[in-house]
This record gives C-alpha cells, sequence and structure tokens, in this order.
C-alpha cells in the first residue's frame, strides 16, 4: 500500500505534534539572533503556557528567552561548535525555565536546513528523558566521567537506597575554578589543561570511593558520602591555589545535601547555585545550599526575561544613600542605587538582578537608565529652587563593551545641563583586574571630561595596591567589611589606607558606617566621607532628602566643597599635637584637633573644641592675639607662620599653615610643641625668671645675637612674621627689611641707628638702668601706624659680653606731647606752625583748599565705612551736583553709579584695611544713563600714625583724552578677561569693513556664548566667575592667534573677528572654539562645567559690523534656547 503525498504530510505533522518533549523551527543566522518560528503544542505545554501567543510572550519570541542564560550561553557554544566542525545535526543537553519558575532538564536533538527564503533554519526536538539522551560522555582529557555517566550513577544510587528504605546520607559537590580564563590567557591552553587534570588528580584522591566527574570546561561534580566534606573541600581548595600562584584563581565549590525525592540534575543545579552564590565572595570558597537561592535564581530569571516591560512600566526605582562629610557633618554626596519594585515579585534586591543582567549583556540598559534618571532628578530639584548634592552611580565592565557608556552620561548630563562634578563614576577592583586596558582607558576618557571617578569597594580584592598603582582615582570606597569586625586590627588598616591615601591626594570614604563609635573613628583618623545606615539606608530621593532634614544635616553647596576637599587632604595621623582651626576674621572655631593639641591646649582634662575656642577666643587673652597676628601674617606673606607664647605658665611655640580658603573663611593646620623642658630653651635661658616677665610685657621678643649674626624670634618677632623661620641669619638684613616694610617712613633713620649692633653695647652700658628705649611708629595688620616702645638689653650671662642683647617691643604709652613733637619734627615745622595769621606763611589748609576749589581734578576722599566726606569742585561738576551736601555721608552704592560696585569696593577695603596704594585701575561709572570708561587712583589718609580714610582721584578717558603708557589701550581693553572690549571691537570693525571695500578681503563674525557662566556666577560668586571668564579668554585667544580680534560684550558672550578663504573655515574654527571652552572643567580650584554655543555672520549677510554681531549673537543665543551644543 502506498501513500499519497498529502498523507505522508499529515502523518509526519502528527508525529511531530505529539512528540513527547515538543518541536521547534527557528531562525539560525547570526543575523537572526535566534528568532522562533514556530512551537508545537507539546512544547507549548512543556514550558506551562497557554497557547502560541503566551510562549511567545513567555520566551519574547527567541531561545535565549527559554532557560538561565549561562545554560543557554553553553547550549549555543555546544550546537556552534558541531555545525562549525560541519555537521548538519546536532545534540546537546541544557536546562530550560518554565513559565511557573519549574526548572526542566532536556536534550536538544535537531538539524540545520539552508531555505531559499528564511536562510539558515534550524529544527529541533526537546526530549525531557535526559538521561537516557546524553551520549556516551567520558572525558579524554582527565579520563574523568561525563555527565551522563554521572547522573546515570547518581540515579542508580538514589534508586537503590529507595528501594532499601533506609537513609544513606551523602551529597553532591560542584566545583568551579574561577577566573579560570586567566590560567588560559596569561600561561596558554596547555597550562589550563594541565590544570585540569591536575584537579582531577586531586578530586580522586581526595574522594577516593565516590563519584566524580567533569561536566565541562572547568566545572567538576562529586558525590560523596564522606561525613567530613567541607573538610576535603577545604584541601582541594588549598592545593588548587598553589598551583599557579601566579595566577589570581580559586576554586569555589556548591554542596546539596542529597535528597532522595529530588533528581540528581536538579540536586546538581542546586549545587552548582550555592557555588554561584559566592563566585565573587573573596574570603569564602564553600557553601551549602540554602532554599533561598532557587528564589534567587528565579529572581534573576525572572529579571532577564523582563527588563524591558520593568523599566517602561517604572517598576525600576533609584534609590539614593547619604554620603556625609566627617569634618563638619553635612550632606555632601548621595550614592544611587537600584531597586526593582515589581508589583508581583515585591522589592526585588540588587544581587537577585544584577548578576543575571550581566550574565545576560543587558546590565548597559539598567545602568544607562540610572544615568538618565539622576540627571532628570537633578534637573528637577534644580527647577524647585532645593540644594543638590553630587551623585555617585555604579559601572559595570560590560557598560564599555555593549555601549559608548561614556557618550550615554555625556548625552543625559547635556539634555538635563547638570555640571559634571555633580556626576561621580564608581568603577569596582574587579572591573580593572578582569579588563584592564579597555576601563582604563574609558576612566581616562571620563575624568579628562571633568567626571571624577571613584574606586569603589577598596580591599575588597587581592590587588587593590596595584591597581591604585596603575590608575588614576579621585577617590576610594573604603569596603565596608573593614567595619564588620571593628576591632584594632581593622582599625589600623583603616588607618594605613587613609593615610595612604591622602599622601596619594586621593579622598576616601567609608562605607558600612553604622554606629557613632565607628564614625567618631574615621572623623578622627581622617577620612573625609562616611556613608551607611548611621545616617539612613537607601530610599526614595524625597525620603531621603526628609531623612536627612531630620537628622539636621546641612547640605553642602557646591561652592564650599573645593574648601573641604583641601581640608580633606591634611594627614591628620601624627604623634605631634596637632589641630585644624578655622578663622573667619574675627574668632577661631577648632574644625579638630587630636589627642596631642588637647592634651596641650586643656591639659588632657577634655577633648572639648567648645572649650579650646572659648580660651582662643577670648579677648583680653595673650594667645588670642598672638595667634590672630599669625594668621593674618600669613594672608599677606603666604608663608607658613611661626609664634612662642607662654600659657599658665608654660612655653610653647606654633605653626600656622593655611590649607584652604573660600569668601571669609580660612582653614589652617595648626602644630603645637612644648618647648618648656627642651635643651633648646635650657641654653637659651628662656625660663628665666626675668624672660618670664617678660614674656608677659611685651608683644615681641627678639634675641639679637652678634657673635652668630642672627635674629631669632623668641616671641611673635620679626624674624618669624617675614620669613616663616624662627631664627634668621644676617642682622642688618633683618632690621633693614623690617624698616622699609613695618616702621614709617620718617621714622626709618632714626629706627635704623637705635638698632645698630655695633652700638648697643656701648648704649646700654651708659644707661642708668642698663637698657636704651626709643619710640616708632609701626605697621600693625591693617595698614594704619601705631606708637611702639622698642627696648633692648644686653644678655651679659648668655655668652661673652656685648655679643648677645634682647630687643623687647610693645605697644607705646608716651605722652601725646612727645609723639607730636617727633610728629613736627618729622616735618620739619615747629609747634604752633600748623595755622597762621602771617600772610607769609603758606599754611597746608589754605593750600588744599584751593587746590580743590580750582583744580579740574576729580579729588574725593572717604572716612573709614567709605562714606564720602568731600569732594573738589571738578568731581561735583563732572557728576552734575550744585552742592557737596547731596554725597555727603554716602557710599557709591547709595549713589548706584558704578555700572559694578565690586572691584571698587574691593580696592577700597584694601586702602583702609591694608594701606595699599592704587593706581589707575579702570572702572565704568554711568554718568546720566551714559556709562564712561575711567581710571581711579586711591591712597590712605594717616592721622597720629592711623588710618582715617582714604584719598582719590579719577580720569575720564573717553572724555579727557588721557592716555596711559602713551596709548588707550585702557579704552578698548575688557577689564576681566585682558581681551578687547565693546568699543575696541567697533574700531577693529573700521578696519575690517575698509579692508573689505577696497581689497575685498572677506571677514566672518563667530559669536560664542556661555550659557553656564550665570550658573557659576550665581554658585560661586564675582571672583571665581571672572576668573572662569580669563580662561575662556584664554582658549579663544589661543585658538584665534594674531589672525582675528577677540571681544568680550557682556556676561561671558564673546565675538571674534577673522579673515578667511572658504566658508566653511570659518565653522572648522567656531567649532573648534567651543571644543576647547567644552574642556574648562575649573576655576581657581572650583570645579566647573562649561558649554559654547556659536554663531557664524559673513560679511555679507548684513550692511554693518554691527548688524553682523547681532546676526551671529541670535544665531548663538537660538541654539541656548533650544538645547543645541553646536
Amino acid at each position: 500500500m502506498s501513500l499519497d503525498a498529502h498523507s505522508i504530510e499529515r502523518l509526519v505533522a502528527r508525529s511531530v505534534e505529539d512528540a513527547p518533549g515538543g518541536f521547534m523551527v527557528c531562525l539560525a543566522s547570526k543575523e537572526a539572533e535566534d528568532l522562533i518560528l514556530y512551537a508545537s503544542d507539546s512544547l507549548v505545554a512543556l514550558f506551562d503556557c497557554d497557547d502560541q501567543d503566551d510562549f511567545m510572550r513567555f520566551s519574547t519570541g527567541r531561545i535565549s528567552g527559554l532557560g538561565d542564560p549561562y545554560e543557554v550561553n553553553r547550549m549555543f557554544s555546544g550546537v556552534g561548535e558541531q555545525v562549525a566542525e560541519g555537521h548538519r545535526h546536532f545534540a546537546v543537553t541544557t536546562h530550560i525555565i518554565t513559565k511557573t519558575g519549574r526548572r526542566v532538564a532536556v536534550g536538544l536533538s535537531g538539524l540545520t536546513v539552508q531555505d531559499s527564503e528564511l536562510g539558515l533554519v534550524a529544527i529541533v526536538t526537546f526530549d525531557t528523558d535526559v538521561v537516557a539522551f546524553l551520549p556516551q560522555d567520558d572525558d579524554p582529557l582527565t579520563g574523568l566521567s561525563g555527565m551522563r555517566s554521572f547522573l546515570s550513577r547518581a540515579k542508580r544510587s538514589m534508586d537503590e537506597a529507595s528501594r532499601s528504605a533506609r537513609e544513606s546520607g551523602g551529597c553532591y559537590v560542584f566545583f568551579d575554578i574561577h577566573n579560570f580564563k586567566l590560567v588560559n590567557a596569561a600561561l596558554g591552553v596547555a597550562s589550563g589543561d594541565e590544570l585540569l587534570v591536575k584537579l582531577a588528580e586531586l578530586l580522586r584522591e581526595t574522594f577516593p570511593s565516590d563519584f566524580v566527574a567533569r561536566f565541562a570546561d572547568d566545572h567538576f561534580a562529586v558525590l560523596t558520602f564522606c561525613e567530613d566534606v567541607e573538610k576535603r573541600v577545604a584541601h582541594v581548595h588549598d592545593a588548587v591555589t598553589l598551583l599557579h600562584p601566579s595566577v589570581d584563581i580559586e576554586l569555589k565549590a556548591g554542596i546539596y545535601p542529597r535528597d532522595l525525592t529530588v533528581d540528581p540534575s536538579v540536586s546538581c543545579d542546586r549545587a552548582k547555585l550555592a557555588c554561584d552564590s559566592i563566585a565573587h565572595a573573596v574570603d569564602v570558597y564553600q557553601r551549602w545550599y540554602d532554599p533561598s537561592m532557587s528564589a534567587v535564581f528565579l529572581a534573576g530569571a525572572f529579571a532577564a526575561n523582563s527588563l524591558d516591560e520593568a523599566l517602561a512600566a517604572g517598576d525600576i526605582k533609584v534609590y539614593y544613600q547619604p554620603v556625609i562629610r566627617s569634618i563638619t557633618g553635612n550632606l555632601c554626596g548621595l550614592e544611587a542605587l537600584v531597586r526593582w519594585d515589581d508589583p508581583d515579585h515585591e522589592l526585588l534586591s540588587p544581587a537577585s538582578f544584577i548578576p543575571a543582567l550581566e550574565t545576560s549583556k543587558q546590565i548597559h540598559k539598567l545602568d544607562c537608565f540610572v544615568v538618565r534618571e539622576i540627571c532628570r532628578n537633578y534637573r528637577r530639584v534644580v527647577d524647585s529652587g532645593a540644594a543638590t548634592v553630587p551623585v555617585s552611580f555604579n559601572l559595570s565592565r560590560l557598560d564599555f563593551i555593549l555601549c559608548d557608556v561614556f557618550q550615554e552620561v555625556e548625552d543625559a548630563v547635556m539634555r538635563y545641563d547638570v555640571p559634571r562634578d555633580m556626576i561621580r563614576v564608581e568603577i569596582t577592583e574587579s572591573m580593572l583586574a578582569t579588563d584592564a586596558e579597555r576601563v582604563r582607558g574609558q576612566m581616562e576618557r571620563f575624568r579628562a571630561a571633568g567626571y571624577q571617578v571613584w574606586m569603589d569597594d577598596f580591599g575588597s580584592g587581592y590587588s587593590s595596591l596595584n591597581l591604585m598603582k596603575d590608575n588614576d582615582f579621585d577617590a576610594m570606597k573604603i569596603d565596608m567589611e573593614f567595619l564588620s569586625n571593628f576591632n584594632d586590627k581593622s582599625r589600623g588598616i583603616i588607618e594605613s589606607v587613609v593615610a595612604m591615601a591622602k599622601r596619594l591626594g586621593v579622598q576616601t570614604l567609608a562605607e558600612g558606617v553604622e554606629t557613632q563609635e565607628e564614625f567618631c573613628f574615621l572623623r578622627d583618623i581622617g577620612c573625609e566621607k562616611v556613608q551607611g545606615y548611621l545616617f539612613g539606608k537607601p530610599m526614595p530621593y524625597e525620603r531621603c532628602m526628609a531623612r536627612c532634614e531630620e537628622l539636621g544635616l546641612e547640605v553642602e553647596s557646591r561652592s564650599w566643597r573645593h574648601y573641604y576637599d583641601a581640608i580633606g587632604q591634611v594627614d591628620f595621623m601624627t604623634d605631634q599635637p596637632l589641630s585644624l582651626l578655622e578663622y573667619d576674621g574675627e574668632s577661631f572655631r577648632v574644625l579638630f584637633g587630636n589627642e596631642g593639641f588637647y592634651a596641650l591646649a586643656l591639659r588632657g582634662r577634655s577633648k572639648s573644641a567648645h572649650k579650646v575656642e572659648s580660651i582662643l577666643n577670648m579677648p583680653d587673652n595673650p594667645v588670642y592675639r598672638r595667634f590672630r597676628e599669625a594668621v593674618e601674617r600669613q594672608a599677606r606673606t603666604g608663608r607658613t607662620e611661626f609664634i612662642t607664647f607662654i600659657d599658665r605658665g608654660r612655653y610653647f611655640s606654633a605653626t600656622f599653615s593655611l590649607v584652604a580658603d573660600n569668601k571669609e573663611l580660612r582653614a589652617f593646620v595648626n602644630s603645637w610643641r612644648d618647648v618648656s623642658d627642651s635643651e633648646e630653651a635650657r641654653v637659651r635661658g628662656d625660663l628665666d625668671e626675668t624672660l618670664r616677665n617678660l614674656y608677659l610685657l611685651y608683644d615681641s621678643v627678639l634675641l639679637v645675637d652678634r657673635q652668630d649674626d642672627t635674629v631669632t624670634s623668641l616671641l611673635s618677632g620679626m624674624s618669624a612674621a617675614e620669613s616663616g623661620d624662627r631664627t634668621v641669619s644676617g642682622i642688618d638684613a633683618v632690621r633693614t627689611r623690617y624698616a622699609l616694610e613695618k616702621v614709617f617712613p620718617e621714622d626709618r633713620s632714626r629706627y635704623l641707628s637705635f638698632t645698630d649692633p655695633e652700638t648697643m653695647q656701648e648704649r646700654c652700658q651708659e644707661a642708668v638702668d642698663g637698657k636704651v628705649m626709643a619710640y616708632f611708629r609701626t605697621r600693625g595688620r591693617y595698614g594704619s601706624y601705631a606708637w611702639k616702645s622698642y627696648t633692648i638689653l644686653a644678655l651679659h650671662e648668655l655668652g661673652p659680653e656685648g655679643s648677645r642683647f634682647m630687643l623687647c617691643i610693645e605697644d607705646a604709652t608716651i605722652n601725646n606731647k612727645e609723639a607730636l613733637s617727633v610728629l613736627l619734627n618729622g616735618y620739619g615745622l615747629r609747634e604752633g606752625s600748623l595755622v597762621s595769621d602771617d600772610p607769609s606763611v603758606l599754611t597746608p589748609e589754605l593750600l588744599w583748599n584751593n587746590l580743590l576749589l580750582n583744580s579740574r581734578v576729580n579729588y574725593f576722599w572717604k572716612d573709614r565705612k567709605r562714606r564720602f566726606l568731600g569732594a573738589s569742585r571738578a568731581f561735583l561738576d563732572y557728576y552734575g551736583f550744585l552742592s557737596v551736601d547731596e554725597i555727603l555721608g554716602k557710599t557709591d552704592e547709595d549713589m548706584g553709579w558704578h555700572v559694578d560696585n565690586d572691584p571698587y569696593r574691593s580696592d577700597e577695603l584694601a586702602v583702609l584695611n591694608e594701606g595699599k596704594h592704587i593706581f589707575f585701575a579702570p572702572g565704568k561709572c554711568i554718568i546720566r544713563g551714559v556709562v564712561h570708561n575711567i581710571r581711579a587712583s586711591k591712597a590712605p589718609i594717616y592721622k597720629n600714625g592711623k588710618i582715617v580714610g582714604l584719598l582719590g582721584y579719577f580720569v575720564d578717558l573717553d572724555t579727557s583724552g588721557f592716555e596711559i603708557g602713551g596709548n588707550d589701550e585702557a579704552t578698548i581693553t575688557d577689564r576681566v578677561t585682558g581681551v578687547t572690549n565693546a568699543r575696541g571691537l567697533w574700531e577693529a570693525a573700521i578696519d575690517y569693513t575698509e579692508d573689505y571695500y577696497l581689497h575685498a578681503t572677506r571677514f566672518a563674525v563667530i559669536a560664542l556664548v556661555v550659557p553656564e557662566y550665570l550658573r557659576e556666577l550665581d554658585e560661586y560668586g564675582r571672583v571665581v566667575s571672572d576668573a572662569l571668564l580669563a580662561t575662556i579668554a584664554r582658549r579663544i585667544v589661543g585658538r584665534v592667534g594674531v589672525s582675528g580680534t577677540v571681544a568680550r560684550l557682556s556676561n561671558a558672550e564673546f565675538v571674534v573677528i577673522v579673515r578667511y578663504g572658504r566658508a566653511r573655515e570659518v565653522d572648522v574654527l567656531a567649532r573648534a572654539l567651543c571644543k576647547d571652552i567644552s574642556e574648562i572643567h575649573e576655576a581657581q580650584g572650583h570645579d566647573c562645567t562649561v558649554t559654547a554655543r556659536y554663531g557664524v555672520a559673513l560679511e555679507d549677510e548684513a550692511a554693518t559690523v554691527n548688524e553682523l554681531v547681532d546676526v551671529a549673537l541670535a544665531a548663538a543665543r537660538e541654539k541656548v534656547g533650544r538645547g543645541s551644543s553646536e
């Protein structure tokens, strides 16, 4: 009997549909990416799906959606090897995961067919009788049994135990060599094979009577009935570690107790789950199976198959955990962490889904989402007017492979206008250990663009120090495991890590801080930042910020970050008494003090910063005066300052080194030393009772040693003030410099005669009481001169006669008549000659009044509060005032006649507080609505040596024809940047225009707008923003060179005029200028993120240069409005 074609087709279809496991057709070409074309009903039932549509939704229409990503990859690898060898047929084993979460072992067999329309097609059958399906599989390399033999023997053993109805014990052990690929890569495949053979021998020797098999690659399995299984696993682990000590490999093992109701293949799977759970645990190499591991595995499988849907549905959420600045206790950052809040699975932990996303090569989707969400949230917070803090986030090694993660971050930052310094990228040790070159290249790319790159989990791996040596990090996060066992040993390790980081200039952050004890320890050793449950667990943003507010944590502003980062570089770990003092111009605040500092400052009675502050800030306390003089000297000299002082009968020396300053605050490292009992003090006789009394009487005490030609500061003297050293060589050089910098000019010659070392001995001998005294006007810390008395004492007992002298300085108590006599003698005047009725005498008062009335110079003078006291007639006429009464008692700000008050205020405060002279400072003032360019000069007014006000005058460059240095550069130069201003631009434009009409020389106008400038101005203030403008101008000038004109119009709007040959050249130049500006990442040490938008107008696009500038500026501003980066 013969069958027709239709009957044959019907029978084949029926047999396929009724196959016990199921049947599938899929595309097999690489480009098709395992797309499923058809699944039989029995296959749909095998996967616990309702119908074909349900099956396609569950699998996402691809074979990769049918199981554990690891198993799927292994299956693809096995099929690929067989096809690559030229076989059309293939057979492999794997595990599938059904819709209900069942894990089923199956055998796959099939063949590939080349279809004219579909291309390469695979026809695959699924067989659930996997043991029968497995081929004979003894391993030719190690001689061990393969998976089939192992499972078959295990099944027989289980059946025998069941029939005998007795519990026979036993357990399955799954072994995996972690980082086995490193052996092949570093030592070669032959060495890898040798390692596998030696491991097989170790397993046979360690489990001589048990079932041992090699499943695949570096995976081995043992069914053992030994009672000391953990001890035996430890023996194998230790032996493998010694086989290749040059390569970072480790044997991991998972153990599952044999259960006669559980199939051997499932038992092995569970042992493997236990093994996989410790794959990245540094200090764990064996673990027993726990039922929660299956839940983790299923959650991972769910995550791998549901990520896209979860992202679209909003189930993936970004949580934030606070980061605290230890020295201030303020909120200085957040770490972004991911949570998966699925309606059906509730809250999934990262440990359950991140490994699965990495295995399925989808982790980049998650990480890019996190970056976008961080930036979106930043923009939302800024728009609401709330304070913001930097946010750090983790990247995976696979991010650098699966996408251009740097560009993904850049796109998000640009879209939401986020400063790059508000984003911190965290890289784990393991990423660099496994893919060093690729990750290092991307790290450098991030850092070059202005992002901070942090090392996460420092100390969690074996090569932390090498990674610090070979890579540049901005910060390291100390692994929380160091705090999990908080003992003396872990403390010592953390102290060493923090000290090392400070020497390398790397910030430190400790994770896992849970107790106040831990926090105080980390703060005291100088760990800059901390993070942990003590301050809050990861929470949604609003809840996190509310929690910080409840704890009273203030938000550290962006403008203060540089200040505290600089303070954080101070190494607190020293045996020397040390403190960190903050000074606001009036009082001191103790930011930090070590044990030695408090032992000296408070005699060890307590560690109260408040008590030290109360002592230091007592106005009548000589120590306060000494400290204040030292820090204010340091502000002038920029050098480390040294002082000596007495406190409660003991002698101390102290140094002050500036660490950071911002606005009105300055921070100093202050180190102390008790010199009362030092050998040096005894040699000098510093503790003699007479000298003790001198210390209490005088402001400064200096030891002048003629024999050694040195001057030694025993108490806050000139040598310390000017050099930072305690002893200075060269007596004549010291006193000459002091005279020039400290002594009133009319008193200098008297001072030099008085301090002449050649005559000191003779004068002291002639004095009745053995000492000589004189009075000199001496400059104080605010620039004013005050009378001080200078006393010279001969020290006969401290060396050869006439070799050593004491110079003591104190505030003068002389009577006013004597002071007036010295003052008049200095001016060459007689007492009573300042005012005279004699018409032949031209008194200063008469001369001054006539000068004010008749001079055309715009004179003015002010009191110490910058209020006008008077002005010349020319000044009043210039501003249109009829009487001086219209300005008396008012400041420049009250009058409102300056375009920018800050430069004028700064100059005048320098005159009044520091005695500076200001010559021809450029500025702008508004006269009847018109902006005028002026140059102003100012000088202090002295009365009895004290600054009581200032005298000034100015010239109008626009109306007077006044020239400086023979040119009018001042009228066309921008004061902040040094490039041309608007006036200079228009003058230069005339030359370009004439050249164009006379010689047809083409020119273009490029307008550059930096929109972020206003943000930086608002956050950092005028000083930093001016520095930013100057940097931008330098970048533009550096690119344009002498081939064009560069001008700043207002804020951060610049114009460039250049000649060109082809229009494309102009666009290329404009893009290059934008790139140069975008590479600016700091101004005066503060982090900045800026971009530039450009507009171009060619010479024939408008009738005048003014119009060309307007066209170019409009184009640039339009790009700002629509967020374009070009």
